[in-house]
């Protein structure tokens, strides 16, 4: 079993190492993807067909398997996009606070095309299966504070592109949309990066940072069990 973590400009993989150690723990080999982030050399077209190559590669080698998409901030996008063709289609789709288009004050969408404009509803392209085989397919987590201003009133998550724009792309019948109150865009992050972006996204307490990471990794260990339930079934 294969499962792809897609990071966002402001995540590493430390900041996913609890949701990647409960996809380890689960049976799947992992594989996380970080955006170029440098702002002379980053091209997220250019990271799409990047990753697209990695996938097919992995998949190649065990076509078979189960496989799960993670997606969080702008790397959801590449999650999304990826799991909506027929190539690179997936089991389990998790987006945690998504945004589609250009990175905050960037307008240069030839870089940083809205992936999502146009795309096939991704509960179609889930291995062939139906909604039914996978209650908890498709997932989005969204925080309460992300599309709220941060510095100079710009917020972490486009209030255009967040995860009401996932919702209708994603088939909005097909998944399951949680909210985590009180937090914001790096909230559920296990940790956070050390980046100067990090003061334009306003967080909640400790506290709710904490349950909203405890409930992110509770809807995730769902997925998975339900994924790695099927994934044995068909084995037998």
């Amino acid at each position: 079993m294969l499962a792809f973590f897609f990071c966002g400009a402001l995540c590493t993989v430390a900041s996913l190492s609890e949701y990647t150690e409960k996809a380890s723990t689960a049976g799947f080999t992992i594989r996380v993807l970080e955006l170029d982030t440098n702002p002379f050399t980053a091209d997220h077209q250019r990271d799409l067909a990047k990753y697209r190559n990695i996938v097919l590669e992995d998949i190649a080698k065990d076509p078979h398997s189960a496989r799960v998409f993670f997606g969080y901030s702008a790397g959801a996008k590449f999650a999304a996009r990826l799991a909506s063709e027929g190539e690179t289609a997936v089991d389990g789709v998790f987006l945690l606070d998504p945004v589609d288009g250009p990175p905050p004050l960037q307008r240069n969408l030839t870089k940083f095309p809205i992936f999502l404009e146009s795309v096939t509803p991704i509960w179609r392209n889930l291995r062939g299966k139906s909604q039914s085989d996978y209650p908890s397919a498709l997932k989005i987590l969204h925080t309460e504070l992300g599309e709220r201003g941060g510095f100079g009133g710009v917020p972490c998550v486009s209030r255009a592109f967040g995860h009401l724009w996932y919702t209708e792309r994603m088939g909005a019948q097909a998944n399951e949309t949680v909210r985590l109150e009180n937090v914001g865009h790096l909230d559920p992050l296990s940790r956070r990066p050390n980046f100067p972006g990090n003061a334009a996204c306003p967080g909640g307490t400790q506290e709710a940072a904490v349950q909203a990471r405890e409930n992110a990794l509770d809807a995730f260990e769902v997925m998975l069990t339900e994924i790695q339930s099927s994934n044995s079934s068909l084995q037998r």
